[in-house]
């Protein structure tokens, strides 16, 4: 699930370039300013202040989108009914303790990255008289993007674990258990199972998110270069949050998929039915089927 993308007030002169200015991000005003401390913590700031509401919500959705990528079921809704039948609203939530830190974290680390880069951007073009781009969005994206997937992969791993547990080769009762099955088996290095796939996966994500997001806004002349940055409809934001959004799980979503199955594997190399990534796809491809890439979009 992405964050909403990002608008700003017109480019100032290179004299008030260090003083505060507000930053307008998916509807929300907060100071931001060209230090990059300053733009560290209003990352964390922005970036913790939606992740209860994220897991509150979508969890369940991410919990049967998991299962049906993993697990074999036909339909979403036949995930949703073995999941209920089975385990009742309970599984529903199953994963949420490492989901819980690993939301704040992705969303802390990937707006902190995206604000430091982009406070570093806006005073090279300050300085230079030059207006934020689209190029520049998307690099600041990308580099946001590198920093969050490093830090919330071991919760990822966890919280997929967590989900498919029930069905597992190897059950483990807690969290922890799990945590200690990994490091015990695989070590530390345990932990970053598939971070190949995660950098594959966070990087064009929101690459394409952010970008699509303030395309949109120029449109209506609410982008982060206009003066009327800080006066956008919160309809407005929805709408080219949700665009962008759906872009985004387009570009990804085969990815994801792959990513799951290589996470929800056995602990123990032994016993694995994958070596990679690539071997997840070819079998895909070859057995179930491109179709199944996309089972579960309209979960994402």
């Amino acid at each position: 699930m992405a964050p909403l993308a990002a608008s700003s007030s017109i480019v100032e002169p290179a004299h008030i370039v260090e003083q505060a200015k507000l930053f307008k991000f998916g509807g929300l005003n907060r100071t931001f300013e060209t230090s990059e401390l300053k733009n560290l913590v209003h990352g964390l700031a922005v970036g913790s202040s939606g992740a209860l509401g994220k897991i509150l919500v979508g969890h369940p959705f991410d919990t049967i989108k998991v299962r049906v990528q993993t697990l074999g079921f036909s339909s979403p809704l036949a995930a949703v009914r073995r999941t209920i039948a089975g385990e009742g609203i309970r599984g529903f939530y199953r994963g949420i303790f490492p989901t819980v830190p690993g939301v704040w974290a992705y969303n802390s680390a990937l707006m902190a990255g995206f604000n430091v880069a982009m406070g570093a951007i806006k005073t090279h073009r300050n300085e230079h008289g030059q207006l934020v781009s689209l190029t520049d969005i998307a690099v600041a994206s990308t580099l946001g993007s590198l920093l969050a997937g490093t830090v919330t992969q071991p919760f990822d791993l966890l919280r997929v674990r967590a989900q498919i547990q029930h069905s597992s080769r190897f059950v483990q009762s807690t969290t922890l258990q799990t945590l200690r099955t990994i490091v015990r088996v695989g070590g530390l290095r345990g932990l970053y199972r598939g971070f190949s796939l995660t950098m594959m996966r966070e990087a064009p994500a929101n690459l394409f998110y952010f970008p699509v997001h303030e395309l949109i806004m120029r449109q209506f002349d609410y982008g982060i270069n206009s003066q009327r940055a800080l006066e956008a409809p919160v309809k407005l934001s929805f709408l080219a949050g949700g665009v962008a959004g759906i872009c985004n799980w387009i570009v990804i979503l085969p990815l994801d998929v792959v990513r799951s199955r290589v996470f929800a594997d056995s602990i123990d190399p032994s016993f694995r039915r994958y070596q990679n990534g690539r071997a997840v796809a070819h079998h895909i491809l070859r057995q179930e089927g491109w179709t199944r890439f996309f089972l579960a979009w309209h979960l994402a």
